[in-house]
């Protein structure tokens, strides 16, 4: 059970990184820095699928109140925003959808590792 709430505040922790990495890419590609944008998003994926596979892990303590649900449609939407060149929707799927889903997911395993 100790290990499950290690894993947890390694998400919490690492979240602040992915954010800060996000926060990044979402200046790059607003201002028009698609490529140096575009670097971030294997990295900022990979953090994405982590955080996801730390979820399903720990879903024993949890019970099921931390998901990803709607974040693949999200990321969908970069894809697809990505094939149409639109890197300002980009910027802002980030920085409007994206952000707030993870923030929310930082929130929600505060409340469980402060009140377990």
């Amino acid at each position: 059970m100790s290990d499950t709430f290690e894993t947890l505040n390694m998400v919490r922790d690492y979240i602040e990184n992915l954010i800060n990495g996000i926060q990044k890419a979402v200046v790059f590609f607003q201002s028009g820095e698609e490529k140096k944008g575009a670097e971030l998003l294997v990295p900022i994926i990979d953090g994405i699928e982590w955080i996801n596979e730390a979820i399903i892990v720990t879903k024993d303590v949890h019970k099921g109140k931390i998901t990803l649900d709607g974040m693949n449609d999200m990321l969908k939407e970069i894809v697809e925003a990505f094939q149409n060149q639109d890197f300002v929707l980009i910027g802002d799927l980030f920085e409007y959808e994206i952000i707030p889903a993870i923030k929310e997911i930082e929130n929600e395993i505060i409340e469980i590792t402060t009140y377990n």
